[in-house]
């Protein structure tokens, strides 16, 4: 499993590294106010239960109508 998180700021905001802080569990990002927030995660197909993965599995050819 991966998680990405993004910060977008409006154009022409400008970024101070030192406002950046990386932690172990967080970043803590002193514009964070002003910025919009994007989280995408990803999952592998063993990270999902079977019941769930099956149908990802499925050839198209092989889907009953």
């Amino acid at each position: 499993m991966k998680q990405r998180i993004t910060f977008i700021q409006p154009e022409g905001t400008g970024i101070d590294p030192n406002g950046i802080h990386v932690n172990p569990d967080t970043v803590v990002f002193s514009n964070a106010r002003s910025a919009a927030l994007e989280k995408r995660l990803t999952l592998d197909l063993e990270d999902l239960p079977a019941e769930v993965g099956i149908y990802h599995i499925i050839v198209p050819s092989e889907k009953q109508s």
